[in-house]
């Protein structure tokens, strides 16, 4: 049950490095050592079936005083009157060192509440949670309080022993932020007892828990792998300047718009669908979309295609423009070269092309003199828009 996994990381947080530390890292040393410090209180000082007994059988031994060492919860009156064990701080692998499992109670209002008893609901929940009210069972041992300055109180302490409390280094259960959490925390324990009863030994297990938290192949259906979409994207976006190069035509103008647009929606849309999941205010849309969210991206992927199949029934028309200019030839060198220049616009994208070719006038031109001299330039550009042209 879920006491095993409580005992199992009690004993492994109790032999981190210091106070400050955190849980060991499945596979360290201190880790090691901490399966192996259980293994060896169970052959030396217990057995199997004391190990393998539930609560029940502790709390029995506990009420009917016949156990040496016993751990079990803080008890609360009535029961803790009949108790005749002194409570203690569980002991570490270093003095100093202790471990307790933390488990706490919540109290809310809950969202269906009529809206005219709020009001009450909040004066109850301030008068339960008041210094006052905590201070007054805390003394009756009915609770324990979560107001550390309470501990700190003469008349408080002359009841209980403050010093318990105030020592306690406690540890929350470390498995409440997994996704998966009851698979986790079942198997973490199967893996455990394999190795106290069976024949795994402690690194084995140690390989086998953090197998449990690795990812070795990959799914379409899981949920971070969704945002792969978003690498798919860009890189759709950015093979879209190779339909630039080579001659122009009217498919690779639709494959240009097409490959951005599909692109572009395959980055943003993931980022979106983790934006709505994430909202605070959870209603009927974003669970739909949260369960279905290949579905979700699909529409906009759909959008997509439809959008740029409109182009098909008004293409892109590819027009020739001849055009003359004049350069002046540098004094320094002269180059030949091919240069693509992007000109573009709401409705117009422009690529020109050029390949400059000198030609010169024998008439005026001396290949003996030094002198500069101008030459006339000719080259083609081609223009594509989204529009046909008028002739």
């Amino acid at each position: 049950s879920d006491q095993g996994n409580f005992s199992i990381y009690e004993f492994l947080y109790s032999f981190r490095d210091s106070i400050d530390a955190d849980l060991p890292e499945i596979g360290s040393q201190e880790y090691l050592n901490a399966l192996e410090m259980i293994k060896k209180v169970k052959n030396t000082l217990s057995s199997d079936a004391v190990f393998r007994s539930n609560e029940s059988h502790s709390f029995d031994l506990l009420m009917n005083n016949n156990a040496i060492f016993i751990k079990y919860w803080i008890m609360r009156n009535p029961l803790l009157k009949n108790i005749k064990y002194k409570m203690a701080l569980l002991p570490g692998s270093k003095e100093g060192l202790s471990c307790s499992t933390t488990v706490s109670t919540n109290i809310g209002i809950g969202i269906d509440i009529n809206k005219e008893k709020i009001n009450d609901a909040i004066i109850v929940l301030k008068f339960i949670t008041s210094k006052a009210i905590q201070k007054k069972y805390l003394m009756e041992n009915q609770l324990i309080s979560g107001i550390n300055s309470l501990y700190d109180d003469e008349e408080v302490c002359t009841m209980i022993n403050c010093d318990i409390y105030k020592n306690i280094q406690s540890i929350i259960d470390p498995l409440v932020k997994l996704d998966d959490q009851e698979y986790y925390s079942t198997s973490l324990r199967n893996y455990i007892f394999d190795f106290l009863y069976g024949n795994l030994n402690a690194p084995e297990a140690c390989k086998k828990i953090i197998d449990l938290t690795k990812i070795y192949t990959i799914s379409i259906y899981s949920k971070d792998y969704f945002l792969l979409i978003l690498v798919i994207g860009s890189v759709i976006v950015m093979c879209t300047p190779f339909t630039s190069f080579g001659d122009i035509t009217e498919w690779k103008c639709l494959l240009d718009s097409f490959t951005q647009s599909l692109g572009f929606t395959l980055i943003l849309v993931p980022i979106l669908y983790e934006l709505i999941i994430r909202y605070p205010n959870q209603n009927s849309i974003t669970v739909w979309i949260e369960d279905h969210r290949y579905l979700f991206i699909s529409l906009f992927v759909l959008f997509s295609v439809v959008c740029n199949g409109l182009f098909y029934f008004q293409p892109h028309t590819i027009e020739e423009i001849r055009v003359d200019e004049e350069f002046v030839e540098s004094s320094e060198y002269q180059e030949k070269s091919n240069m693509i220049t992007y000109q573009s616009s709401y409705n117009t994208k422009t690529i020109l092309e050029s390949n400059f070719i000198t030609s010169t006038d024998n008439s005026n031109y001396n290949s003996n003199s030094n002198d500069n001299k101008p030459f006339n330039t000719e080259y083609f550009t081609r223009k594509y828009s989204n529009s046909p042209t008028n002739k």
